[in-house]
């Protein structure tokens, strides 16, 4: 059966070790929260064994039914990528109907404020002579 060439392995812990400091840079400089660190950690830790260990790349490619361990790589890839997708997309919508609802409540403040200003203001004014 085919096997990953040592030259494509220690290209992929490579980058999967630039990957890893990247994230480390991100999480010191506060650009990254720690929950999505760990998705990437494991993510990178798992992709590290799949590389490293023939045996286990070559159990799933027969598993999934790839003909190359580099066509499993790739299907690992993709699936991975699309379930991110979908974690960041519900996310996302999370936080846009928060921000909806903040919007909102911000614009009904601003009106209350307005309206009590308005009746202060109101309230506030001198009696003129001909009013008396």
């Amino acid at each position: 059966m085919f096997e990953l060439i040592l030259r494509s392995q220690l290209f992929l812990i490579l980058i999967i070790a630039l990957n890893v400091a990247l994230i480390i840079y991100l999480l010191i400089k506060e650009k990254i929260n720690v929950e999505y660190s760990l998705i990437w950690f494991f993510a990178l830790i798992f992709a590290a064994i799949i590389v490293v260990s023939k045996k286990f790349l070559l159990f799933l490619t027969s598993l999934i039914g790839a003909k190359l361990p580099a066509s499993t790589l790739a299907y690992l890839g993709f699936t991975f990528i699309f379930f991110v997708l979908i974690y960041f997309s519900t996310r996302i919508s999370i936080l846009s109907n928060k921000l909806k609802k903040l919007i909102q409540y911000t614009a009904f403040l601003e009106k209350k404020q307005k309206e009590l200003e308005k009746r202060k203001n109101n309230q506030s004014t001198p009696i003129k002579n001909k009013d008396l």
